[in-house]
């Protein structure tokens, strides 16, 4: 017999996502967990009780600061929130994603990147 708070992978697929967006930092995983701390009617300090922990980290991940791994995944699971990680997916790419990839290079005036140096 399975207990309740474990899930299968079918429980996951099955669940649909909190988030409208993927969640790729900090302040997006705090506005999460702070959105369904809300939901669920639970204020910080019992997020924190629930959780083993104190009101601190929960008050530092919903800040959009670092806490521990382990508590973050111990205040997930009070929320009931799964975490998944995938890689994220690319788009095409544009001329605009490489004049920001490579904005921090400068090219000196005395190189004129349009002669051919061939002699």
């Amino acid at each position: 017999m399975r207990s309740s708070n474990s899930a299968s992978s079918e429980d996951f697929a099955a669940a649909q996502p909190i988030a409208s967006q993927p969640v790729i930092d900090l302040r997006g995983m705090g506005a999460v967990v702070a959105e369904r701390r809300r939901a669920l009617g639970l204020s910080q300090t019992a997020l924190g009780l629930k959780a083993e922990l104190s009101r601190m980290p929960v008050y530092r991940l919903e800040a959009g600061r670092d806490v521990a791994l382990s508590s973050l995944l111990a205040m997930l699971a009070v929320l009931e929130i799964g975490l998944t990680l995938a890689p994220l997916q690319q788009g095409p790419l544009r001329a605009a994603d490489l004049v920001r990839a490579f904005a921090h290079l400068h090219i000196d005036d005395q190189f004129d990147v349009d002669q051919d140096d061939t002699p």
